[in-house]
């Protein structure tokens, strides 16, 4: 079996190709210590939540969107697939925004601003290049 990168033009396959990277270092450290899976939850409310569980959860929900991300570097001209990575980072988004903003267990800084960029790269490369890749 030999690993090839994506047949499609431009960087866009590249780009989800190094976020499901990431991922996948975040995902071994959720599954394996909850102490670094936790490093992001550093807010008021956030160390108190932290556990074994939660920090397998969001190992677990990260798989999930690597997985997607994955899969749509290789299939970038597949509209649905396209769709369901461009929710991916809207998610992401959304996530941290939320948890920072609403619930509390995420402080701004250094700890939440590359979820942050990734999510915004992601949402707004993907908008600009959709009709590029799906023909719609």
């Amino acid at each position: 079996m030999s690993i090839t990168l994506p047949s499609f033009a431009g960087y866009l396959p590249l780009w989800l190709l190094l976020t499901s990277a990431a991922g996948i270092f975040n995902i071994i450290a959720c599954y394996t210590s909850p102490t670094l899976g936790g490093r992001l939850f550093q807010g008021p409310a956030g160390k108190a939540q932290v556990s074994g569980l939660s920090s397998r959860l969001f190992a677990t929900w990260t798989l999930t969107s690597t997985v997607v991300r994955m899969y749509a570097a290789f299939n970038l001209d597949n509209k649905e697939v396209y769709a369901l990575a461009f929710l991916s980072y809207i998610i992401v988004w959304q996530f941290f925004l939320s948890e920072w903003l609403v619930y509390g267990t995420v402080k701004a800084g250094r700890e939440i601003v590359p979820s942050f960029i990734v999510s915004t790269v992601g949402v707004t490369w993907m908008l600009s290049q959709w009709s590029f890749y799906t023909g719609v």
